[in-house]
């Protein structure tokens, strides 16, 4: 038996009353049977109707009644707004002394930052007269690496410079040995 408009509006009626949305298979669901192609046409020329009943409809309310209606609307729009107004003046208050307290904090800070930055300011300052210092140390530790070097080449060789360093050293451990025992008669 073939689907007609009438049963897609009774299944859509029906799905209505349920309070489930109209789609092609809840419409097959009720129908038992049928094909979706033919259901969707018919699904799509009801709900197209019941658009321009609802748009009739709502063009036929008279003047009047859109007075009315406005009338109601701007009334209960005027009590929200009245309010929200009421509830927004206590927050509003409560948000003006969290600024201030908040700016009091904020300028208590300000005042421990440029405290900081004049310490760092200062710091700095000592860093690069340190920093003067270790450049001039370190320029005169490479004159003397640089005169080191000099020396390590005149003498030959680092091997001889070590011996006769080893030798000097013996003999001031045996001068320091004969001090001792002279100091010691």
């Amino acid at each position: 038996m073939a689907i007609t408009k009438s049963d897609v509006a009774k299944a859509i009626e029906s799905l209505a009353e349920q309070g489930s949305n109209p789609t092609n298979d809840n419409i097959l669901a009720v129908l038992g049977s049928g094909s979706k192609t033919t259901i969707n046409k018919y699904r799509k020329e009801i709900l197209e109707e019941q658009l321009a009943a609802a748009v009739t409809t709502a063009k036929t309310l008279k003047d009047a009644e859109l007075v009315t209606v406005s009338q109601v609307i701007a009334t209960l729009l005027q009590e929200r707004i009245d309010a929200v107004q009421g509830g927004y003046a206590e927050t509003v208050q409560q948000l003006e002394k969290q600024l201030a307290d908040t700016t009091e904090k904020l300028e208590q800070v300000q005042i421990k930052l440029d405290e900081q930055v004049k310490q760092t300011d200062d710091t700095t300052d000592k860093l690069k007269v340190a920093l003067a210092s270790t450049d001039k140390a370190k320029e005169d530790y490479n004159a003397l690496q640089a005169k080191y070097e000099q020396l390590l080449e005149k003498s030959g060789s680092i091997k001889y410079v070590e011996s006769q360093l080893t030798n000097a050293n013996a003999r001031i451990a045996e001068l320091e040995k004969q001090i001792t025992m002279q100091k010691d008669k």
